[in-house]
């Protein structure tokens, strides 16, 4: 039964920490958007692919989930309006990642720059 229970845990890790990381260890985890669309914004990516985006709008806070992945220099972000069930997907070039700063550029050009929090 140890060998057993010990042979699941072996596997899990393995999966957990080998094959499922979909993104950049980098990228991982809490980043505050301050410059572009969505300056005060916060972003948080984790290491299965997901994301969770808190949009600050004038007095309402907007939350948004996604799925993302990373392809060369391109971060694909998939999301799904809440009302109409309608997913979208945006391609986004990386344009820079490292630790304490990350900046993407849209199709249209547009700078999305995000730092650390403090």
């Amino acid at each position: 039964m140890s060998l057993l229970l010990a042979s699941a845990a072996v596997t899990f890790a393995v999966g957990e920490h080998l094959l499922l990381p979909r993104l950049p260890s980098l990228m991982l985890g809490k980043w505050v958007v301050v410059e572009g669309q969505y300056t005060g914004s916060n972003v948080e990516f984790s290491r299965n692919g997901t994301m969770l985006s808190t949009l600050n709008k004038d007095v309402a806070t907007e939350k948004i989930q996604g799925q993302v992945r990373v392809e060369g220099t391109m971060l694909w972000v998939t999301t799904r309006d809440a009302l109409t069930g309608k997913s979208t997907t945006d391609a986004l070039t990386v344009l820079e990642l490292s630790p304490l700063q990350f900046v993407t550029q849209d199709e249209d050009g547009n700078l999305l720059l995000m730092k650390r929090p403090p």
